[in-house]
């Protein structure tokens, strides 16, 4: 039994299309709901409710998202783009290599396997850490530049 939340940040784009089409196609319309832009409180609640937080991007840098989903203590299962090591890593994160449905499949399924309950639970924990350590950082780097902003509109 499961509930696949999908944030559709641009509606009615080409891609948004076709994962509706193909979630219809699939005959998985009431496995699936579709948000639109959600606020930070909205994707707080999204995060805690979640069992397992998906992103696969064909494009992004920190996925600050991701970030979230680690602090909310989720497993994250990322895309195949090269992110941040330090943050992002075998350690943290499920990562896949490609963008095949079937590895999707297999990364849930050993998410959710209870045999694996320990590695699963000190990767959670792990990535909780780290994500502590960067969203500190991602703070400090915010000040400094709203510091460097007002210091040059001054």
């Amino acid at each position: 039994n499961f509930k696949l939340l999908l944030i559709d940040d641009a509606p009615h784009s080409e891609y948004s299309n076709a994962v509706h089409a193909l979630v219809h196609s699939l005959h998985m319309t009431a496995h699936c709901q579709f948000l639109q832009q959600q606020t930070n409180e909205e994707m707080v609640k999204h995060y805690l409710q979640a069992d397992i937080v998906i992103m696969i991007p064909k494009s992004d840098g920190t996925p600050v998202s991701a970030i979230e989903a680690m602090l909310a203590k989720k497993p994250v299962i990322l895309g195949n783009l090269n992110y941040d090591s330090d943050l992002f890593n075998d350690n943290t994160i499920w990562k896949l290599t490609s963008f095949d449905s079937e590895e999707l499949t297999d990364t849930i399924m050993r998410i959710i396997d209870d045999s694996g309950k320990n590695n699963r639970m000190q990767k959670i924990q792990t990535a909780y850490e780290n994500a502590l350590r960067s969203a500190n950082m991602e703070e400090s780097l915010s000040q400094i530049t709203q510091l460097y902003t007002k210091m040059y509109y001054s």
